[in-house]
């Protein structure tokens, strides 16, 4: 992956330039704005105005990713986007509202729902009243959407985790595939840019249930915990695993077959709830009141385990 040289302007006048592969993004002053605004050029046909303050909020196409970040640092989450994550909106963040003290979950549902994950990792809220919770809802995604937004809505993810120790990812099927790209995405910017990885923390934890991902995969490095949640009678992680152009793989049926990883925890589900599982059937009504309190008592045991 290749990142753009920034350059930092001492005031607004001047023009921050990002080049990467022979493509320019800038922030311009331009007349008949604001003395406190300023133009985003991220090509010839896209322009935004943006708050020239030194601190503005960059906002992904999803309008879920949202990070507080200087100018150099807007335009980098431009240029990370790529041409499927263009910059929607630019704009000056709020006042900060008093940080909550909760855990916070974010929350992915799979590949080919229509429902926003009402069927399936939304069945988990009833459970989740001790924790701040939302969801990242990409909408429908087909098999050719995975390959071509899968790592939009991943940028969304890990622009979104400002707390560090207070963000937990939580994904089912695709969802998981996302998470992982974060990570991915979020060593790739510690190793080229430690100053804007500042802006990008690593999550507390993640929960892949039923995990879209290949069963011996490498976990980015970082210091957060991994919990995965398999069955031996999911069918479709197994089939998912002949298509090559993806990251997915069968670890939702396999578990995690890897390098011994002291991150990871995994559970069989087979196992806890005496019955073939597939898919997505932990979300179902008589299944998941048996496995959501294992999981958030997964949860609460990693989280006492981590205070000093």
């Amino acid at each position: 992956m290749t990142y753009p040289q920034l350059q930092t302007a001492k005031n607004p006048n001047e023009v921050i330039t990002a080049i990467s592969n022979g493509s320019n993004a800038s922030v311009v002053k331009e007349d008949g704005l604001k003395p406190n605004e300023a133009v985003l050029h991220v090509s010839t046909t896209e322009r935004y105005r943006v708050n020239a303050d030194p601190e503005i909020m960059v906002v992904n196409e999803s309008d879920e990713g949202m990070a507080r970040m200087g100018v150099t640092k807007a335009l980098e989450a431009v240029k990370m986007a790529g041409e499927r994550g263009k910059v929607k909106r630019v704009a000056k963040p709020a006042s900060p509202a008093k940080a909550s003290k909760k855990t916070r979950i974010i929350k992915l549902h799979g590949f080919n729902v229509h429902d926003k994950g009402a069927a399936t990792v939304d069945m988990l809220n009833p459970y989740l009243a001790d924790y701040d919770y939302q969801d990242l809802d990409y909408g429908y995604f087909n098999l050719k959407d995975v390959r071509m937004k899968n790592s939009t809505v991943a940028l969304a993810l890990a622009v979104q985790t400002k707390q560090p120790k207070q963000d937990i990812w939580l994904g089912h099927s695709n969802g998981c595939a996302i998470i992982y790209e974060a990570l991915e995405l979020m060593s790739d910017v510690s190793a080229v840019s430690p100053e804007i990885a500042e802006y990008l923390p690593y999550p507390q934890g993640i929960i892949l249930i039923n995990p879209a991902l290949d069963a011996d995969i490498e976990f980015p490095e970082g210091n957060y915990f991994i919990h995965i949640y398999y069955s031996p009678s999911d069918d479709p992680v197994w089939w998912a695993k002949w298509l090559w152009w993806h990251k997915w793989g069968s670890m939702g049926r396999d578990g995690y077959t890897g390098k011994p990883d002291p991150r990871i925890n995994q559970f069989n589900e087979m196992d806890l709830l005496a019955r073939n599982i597939e898919h997505s059937d932990v979300f179902k009504p008589g299944i998941v009141k048996r496995f959501a309190p294992f999981l958030i008592h997964n949860i609460k045991t990693e989280l006492e385990a981590s205070k000093p």
